[in-house]
């Protein structure tokens, strides 16, 4: 069966829903947007090509719109890249790039004059593409997936227009595509079209035995000027995937970066 891109038109469906809900006027709400860049440490196991650890620095652009009232609304975008390698690896590395787009939709459990959380649905669309041209020249390698999940928020104001701010994403359901274990070309379509076939072929549909793709966020805000706020945070993303077509593919980055709320 041919699979195409259910991935990116059910995100946008999703998220035109939830923000269609406005908030009311009386409620008082924080709404802002966020770009962000951060840097830290890749690391990838991709056992369909060779069960060693490919390592290296990331650097990572992302974009947060978020709104907090009595609910919680949030819009992720992050664009990555990677240069990994393993031993005995020669001077040309590998390459990991990394795509995820997210929303998430939260209830209020706890509202105090300093602690906000929330908990509620989470969708998240993931693509992480992999080149590994010392060990195969002719192929790419991928672990994407449309995950739906938990979302948990917390914000904690310490005063001086300084806050707290987290989030923690779990995944419960989720749509995964993997490369097959053994290829039947020698060098694939490398053409738009192809591409994108490939990328969204042979999937899997599980939960924690299939994809297990965790986001968690700590930032710690504060004012600079009378308009803007900027945030210091770290941020941990680990995924696990095993799919009946391909050998186990894992993946954990830690970041550190700086956030500009608009």
């Amino acid at each position: 069966m041919n699979h195409t891109t259910p991935f990116l038109s059910i995100l946008l469906f999703i998220s035109s829903l939830g923000y269609a809900q406005d908030i009311k006027d009386p409620v008082r709400f924080d709404s802002f947007d966020g770009v962000g860049i951060a840097v830290g440490v890749n690391q990838v196991r991709e056992e369909n090509l060779l069960p060693r650890l490919h390592s290296g620095f990331v650097v990572t652009f992302s974009y947060d719109h978020r709104r907090i009232s009595d609910e919680y609304r949030g819009v992720r975008a992050t664009i990555g890249y990677s240069r990994v390698s393993t031993e005995p690896e020669g001077p040309t590395k590998s390459l990991n790039a990394l795509i995820t787009a997210a929303y998430s939709y939260g209830f209020a459990l706890i509202q105090t004059e300093r602690l906000k959380y929330f908990l509620g649905p989470g969708m998240k669309l993931a693509y992480s593409f992999g080149g590994y041209p010392n060990w195969d020249d002719s192929h790419p390698y991928w672990a994407n997936n449309l995950s739906l999940g938990i979302e948990n928020v917390a914000s904690y104001e310490l005063g001086d227009n300084t806050r707290l701010f987290s989030t923690l994403s779990v995944p419960v359901i989720s749509f995964s595509s993997r490369p097959d274990l053994l290829r039947l070309y020698k060098i694939d379509d490398a053409t738009f079209g192809g591409v994108m076939k490939v990328l969204h072929s042979n999937v899997n549909t599980g939960s924690w035995n299939t994809v297990f793709d965790v986001h968690f966020n700590l930032e710690y805000q504060f004012p600079v000027f009378q308009t803007k706020t900027e945030a210091l945070f770290y941020s941990l993303d680990y995924t696990r995937m095993s799919n009946d077509n391909a050998l186990p593919y894992a993946q954990l980055i830690h970041q550190i970066g700086v956030r500009v709320l608009l």
